[in-house]
């Protein structure tokens, strides 16, 4: 029975881990086209221009791995994830925080 117990625990372990996967590997992006970002994590909630010189693509991401609007869950812990396109649509930079809500 307690080996039951450690197996369920190792598989459900792993079963997180695997919704974290998309977030926690998000440096690899960096030089990727911004259209497999796009298909991958579904539109940004907020981007911003940079003057001509490309956009800054913003996600937030909350516990296993789900992007959310902070807005509709204020007290959330949330990681957010700023991605720098270029004007050419290649991801130049990545940056990421984790706070609460919109930040």
């Amino acid at each position: 029975m307690k080996m039951r117990k450690m197996i369920l625990a190792i598989v459900v372990f792993v079963a997180l881990a695997g919704c974290m996967s998309t977030a926690a590997s998000s440096s690899d992006w960096v030089g990727r086209p911004s259209t497999d970002l796009l298909a991958d994590w579904g539109t940004p909630l907020q981007t911003v221009d940079m003057a001509g010189s490309g956009q800054v693509w913003i996600y937030y991401v909350a516990g296993l791995g789900q992007r959310i609007d902070p807005d509709t869950q204020p007290e959330a812990i949330v990681t957010k994830y700023e991605f720098v396109i270029d004007k050419d649509g290649v991801i130049k930079a990545l940056s990421k925080h984790t706070g609460r809500g919109r930040f």
